[in-house]
């Protein structure tokens, strides 16, 4: 009874009775829906890669080879106190056989070069020179007057080659050979740049010259088929007159052959008579301690040949 008055005044008099009541007239209650978690999206199982991937070659990193050690070399220099004309002058030095040269100059600038003292470098590997043991130069003027030609206060005109790359050392041991200024059309040396001499590896031509030392020249040949180791070698002048010299002819290690030695008188009458008394004597090895194998004696000769054999051990 309590219920339903209380209900029939709820409903008669307010404007929102509870739902529970149910009062006449008011809207259905109303359920709303259960509020519900966001239920997170499954996951795909992962996709099992079928391709083949082939794995990038590998490159070994390249290997060198080291690089071999330099070979040494000597440094030479050729020095040359020019007179007022260089421009006449050429000059060279080369292998004793004249296949390779090593330094050359030719007809340089009389404006620039006039009675200055003209200087070049150049090397020879130190195993060439073993085998080598010398090098020709030489020097040569177009008006034959070799380099005497100066007026006026000049330093003297000459040249040499050194050691080295000082011309004006005054250490004999840096000095390789000095020409002479007076050499006239051609001057020719053969440079030792081993004066040893010991055994059959060289040969020692012993000269006592008489009053025209320019007369006389040499010729070294050993074995038929090889180039001349000297030929029409000297170029002595007055300087040598009445001298007495010794000549070292150093013979390249890969000759083993007999060699003839040959000397020369453009005027055909030797070292001796009407103008002195002179020789000339060949020696397998040194002068002192070597093997004379023959010699020209007070005669007369246009070519004297003296034949040297090699297998005479310099010890007998």
């Amino acid at each position: 009874y309590n219920y339903d008055w209380i209900r029939d005044k709820v409903c008669c008099l307010s404007s929102a009775p509870p739902p529970s009541f149910n009062c006449p007239g008011a809207p259905a209650p109303t359920t709303s829906s259960p509020t519900m978690a966001p239920v997170a999206a499954p996951t795909p199982p992962p996709v099992e890669d079928t391709t083949t991937t082939t794995p990038a070659p590998v490159t070994a990193s390249p290997t060198f080879s080291p690089l071999p050690p330099p070979i040494p070399r000597t440094t030479f220099k050729m020095c040359v106190q020019f007179d007022m004309f260089p421009n006449d002058i050429a000059g060279w030095c080369e292998n004793a056989q004249g296949t390779k040269v090593y330094t050359y100059f030719d007809n340089l600038s009389t404006d620039e070069w006039q009675y200055q003292l003209y200087e070049q470098s150049f090397e020879i590997d130190e195993e060439e020179l073993a085998l080598e043991k010398q090098i020709k130069c030489m020097m040569t003027d177009s008006y034959g007057d070799g380099l005497g030609m100066t007026q006026g206060e000049h330093p003297e005109p000459g040249f040499w080659l050194v050691y080295g790359d000082d011309c004006d050392s005054t250490d004999p041991q840096d000095r390789v050979f000095t020409g002479t200024k007076d050499f006239g059309f051609v001057f020719e040396t053969y440079a030792q740049t081993d004066n040893t001499c010991d055994g059959t590896d060289c040969i020692s031509l012993e000269f006592q010259f008489d009053g025209f030392p320019d007369d006389i020249t040499y010729s070294v040949q050993c074995g038929n088929d090889t180039a001349p180791i000297r030929d029409h070698a000297g170029n002595y002048n007055s300087v040598h007159k009445d001298q007495k010299i010794t000549e070292i002819i150093k013979i390249p290690e890969s000759n083993t052959e007999n060699c003839n030695i040959t000397f020369h008188d453009q005027h055909g009458d030797g070292l001796c008579c009407a103008h002195g008394h002179g020789y000339a004597n060949v020696y397998l090895g040194s002068v002192v301690n070597g093997t004379l194998a023959g010699g020209t004696t007070n005669s007369s000769f246009s070519d004297y040949v003296v034949q040297v054999d090699r297998s005479v051990s310099d010890a007998q």
